[in-house]
C-alpha cells in the first residue's frame, strides 16, 4: 500500500476534508448509533434506523438498524474465518444485500475489498489474485448460467495464496468451502464481547478499497482509496447531483457496485443522506422503469447507453415516472440529444459527470440545467484542476484542448505496485495525469474532449485495446492487429479489429477471433462485434499504428451500412 505523507493528511484535516471518520461511522450513524467525531456536512438528514436503506433485485427490504446488526454479526464471522486488517479480499457477486453487508463487515475489520465485476473470467481474475495477493473470495456457485465455483477451483490450483473461497446463494456450501448464508445465520454476537466489532475499528486514512480499471494500459491496475478519499467524494456527489438532500430520497440504480460511479455516487453517497438505494442486478428498461414506480424512485442513475435505452423502450408508456425529480448520467460521453429529450420528456433535471476510479470528479450540478448538455460542470469542490499539453504538460489556457490533471483529497495515492506508472500519473505538486482530454471553456464550464491514449467504452465498461490486441497477436493468422472503437447508436462503442493477416489474403472470420479470445478466457463484453481485414496498418514515420485513420474508416463504414 502506498501511504499517505502526514503533512498531506494534516493539510486535508486543516481544509476540514479528511477526518477520524470512517464509512462505518456513517452506517452506524444511520442506525441510530451516533458518532462523536465531527466532520464538516453539506448534507442534513434525519435519522430514522426504521428507515429502509437498501432494497434489492428480489425484492428483499433492509432498514438502517438490521443492515448494522448483519454488518456486525458478518465482521464477527470473517474474524472467525481470520480476515484481518489489511487483508485483501476479491468479492466477485452481483448487485445484493449480502454485496452491502459483506462490504461494510470487511471495512469495519481494515480488510480490503476488492470488486469485481461479474463478467471477468480467469484471464482477468489471474491478474487480480496476483496483484492483491488475496487469500479469500466471495462468489457465487453459479450465475446467469456460468459455474463461478468451477473457474476459481482452478484458479485455487494455480494461486495457492486463494485458501478461502465463501460462496454465495447457496444455504450449503460444497466441502472446502464456506457458505455465506451459514456465515450470516450463525450469531456469533453470542460469542464475541460486547463491543468487539468497535475495538477493530480502522483508521480513515486506511485502505477500505482496491478497485480495477484497465484505463489504456493492457494489463488491469489496482486502485487503492481510503475512507478519507471516499467520503468527501461521496459529500461532493450528495450535495450537487442529489438537491434536495432529503433522507426521503429513492435512487433506482442498476450500475455494478465494483467502480467509482456504482460505490462512490450510488452506495456512498445513499450512504451520506441515509437514503434509500435499489440495487438492480442488471439493466433491463421494464425493470427499471418499474423499480421507479413501484419504489417512487427520485433518483436514476446510469450511463449514457442505458438512459438511451430508457429513452427508447415502450416499456416507460406502461409505468408511472412522475416522482422521478433527477436523472444521473455518467461513465462515457453523453449525447447532448440525449440529455435535452431526458429532460423534455421526463421533465426530470439532468446530471452529467465524468470521472475515473482514480477519484477524479467534474460533474453539473441540479440547478444548472442550461449547461447540462455541453459540458461536464464547472470547478468541483475540493479539487484543483489543470489542463495542460499531453506531451510538454505545459499550462494551457481557457479554451484550449488539452491533458486533464486533478488534485485534491478524493485522489487515490497510487496504483497497487506499479511505482512504474506511479511515476508518470504523479507531478512533483501531486497532480494526478488522468489521460482524458478535456478543456476549460471561456463561460467557467469543462468540457469532456476525448481520451488521450485510445480507451473503448462499450455500454460504460472500459475496454483496453492494447489487451485484445496482445492476445489477439497470438493468433496463427494474425501479423500484426489494431483494435479500436466503431461508433454504436446504443452502446457508445462496439470493439473492431483491423488486422493484417501473416499470409496475404488470408481469411480471418469474426467467429474465429471470438472463439480464439474465448478460449483465452476473457470477459465477453469485450470481445470484437467486427473485423477488418486489411493487406496493411497504416502507420506514421515511427512505425506507430494511425490508430486514428482506421477510427475514421470503420465510422465511415457504419454510416454506410446505416439504414
Amino acid at each position: 500500500m502506498i501511504p499517505y505523507a502526514q503533512e498531506v493528511i494534516r493539510a486535508n484535516e486543516a481544509r476540514g476534508w479528511w477526518s477520524k471518520k470512517t464509512l462505518i461511522d456513517y452506517l452506524r450513524e444511520n442506525a441510530g448509533n451516533p458518532c462523536d467525531l465531527p466532520h464538516p456536512c453539506w448534507c442534513t438528514k434525519e435519522i430514522d434506523p426504521e428507515r429502509i436503506a437498501y432494497v434489492d433485485a428480489q425484492g428483499r427490504m433492509v432498514n438502517w438498524r438490521q443492515v448494522n446488526q448483519m454488518v456486525n454479526r458478518l465482521a464477527l464471522g470473517f474474524t472467525e474465518l481470520g480476515i484481518k486488517k489489511d487483508d485483501f479480499v476479491v468479492m466477485q457477486i452481483p448487485n445484493s444485500l449480502e454485496f452491502v453487508y459483506c462490504h461494510f463487515a470487511l471495512a469495519c475489520l481494515g480488510a480490503v475489498t476488492v470488486p469485481v465485476v461479474m463478467p471477468f473470467r480467469e484471464h482477468e481474475l489471474s491478474t487480480i489474485l496476483e496483484l492483491s495477493e488475496a487469500q479469500v473470495a466471495i462468489i457465487p456457485h453459479e450465475y446467469n448460467r456460468f459455474n463461478y465455483l468451477d473457474m476459481y477451483s482452478r484458479l485455487k490450483a494455480r494461486y495457492p495464496g486463494l485458501e478461502t473461497l465463501i460462496i454465495y446463494g447457496v444455504d450449503r456450501a460444497p466441502e472446502g468451502a464456506v457458505s455465506l448464508i451459514e456465515l450470516m445465520d450463525t450469531p456469533w454476537e453470542e460469542k464475541y464481547p460486547i463491543g468487539h466489532v468497535e475495538q477493530l475499528r480502522p483508521d480513515a486514512n486506511e485502505v477500505v478499497t482496491m478497485c480495477l480499471t484497465s484505463g489504456t494500459e493492457a494489463q488491469l491496475k489496482g486502485v487503492p482509496r481510503t475512507h478519507n478519499n471516499w467520503i468527501p467524494f461521496a459529500h461532493v456527489v450528495a450535495h450537487d447531483a442529489w438537491g434536495r438532500n432529503s433522507s426521503h430520497d429513492v435512487t433506482v440504480m442498476p450500475l455494478p457496485l465494483p467502480n467509482l460511479y456504482g460505490l462512490g455516487c450510488g452506495l456512498y453517497a445513499a450512504l451520506m443522506l441515509g437514503q434509500t438505494l435499489v440495487l438492480l442486478e442488471r439493466f433491463d428498461p421494464e425493470e427499471c422503469a418499474r423499480a421507479i414506480q413501484e419504489y417512487r424512485a427520485t433518483h436514476f442513475m446510469g450511463v449514457p447507453a442505458m438512459h438511451i435505452a430508457l429513452l427508447n423502450s415502450p416499456a416507460v408508456e406502461k409505468y408511472d415516472l412522475g416522482s422521478l425529480r433527477t436523472a444521473i448520467t455518467g461513465g462515457a460521453p453523453a449525447p447532448t440529444p440525449m440529455i435535452e429529450e431526458y429532460q423534455r420528456r421526463f421533465r426530470v433535471k439532468v446530471v452529467n459527470g465524468w470521472g475515473s476510479n482514480e477519484g477524479a470528479f467534474i460533474g453539473t450540478r441540479i440547478d444548472q440545467r442550461e449547461h447540462v448538455a455541453d459540458s461536464i460542470g464547472p470547478h468541483p469542490q475540493s479539487y484543483d484542476i489543470k489542463i495542460v499539453h499531453p506531451e510538454t504538460r505545459e499550462l494551457l489556457r481557457p479554451g484550449e484542448v488539452g491533458e486533464i490533471a486533478m488534485r485534491g483529497p478524493c485522489i487515490f495515492p497510487g496504483y497497487h505496485k506499479r511505482p512504474d506508472l506511479n511515476a508518470r500519473a504523479f507531478d512533483a505538486e501531486g497532480f494526478f495525469y488522468t489521460g482524458d482530454l478535456g478543456m476549460l471553456g471561456l463561460d467557467g464550464y469543462y468540457r469532456f474532449c476525448g481520451r488521450v491514449k485510445d480507451l473503448i467504452i462499450r455500454g460504460g465498461m472500459n475496454i483496453s485495446p492494447e489487451e485484445i490486441e496482445f492476445l489477439l497477436q497470438a493468433h496463427p493468422k494474425v501479423l500484426y492487429v489494431a483494435a479500436v472503437g466503431m461508433p454504436d447508436e446504443r452502446l457508445g462503442e462496439r470493439v473492431c479489429v483491423y488486422i493484417q493477416p501473416k499470409q496475404p489474403g488470408d481469411e480471418i472470420t469474426l467467429s474465429e477471433v471470438v472463439e480464439f479470445l474465448k478460449e483465452k478466457g476473457i470477459a465477453t463484453f469485450k470481445l470484437p462485434e467486427r473485423v477488418e481485414v486489411v493487406e496493411e496498418l497504416p502507420r506514421t514515420p515511427t512505425g506507430k499504428v494511425k490508430k486514428y485513420v482506421l477510427r475514421e474508416d470503420i465510422a465511415r463504414k457504419v454510416k454506410a451500412s446505416a439504414p
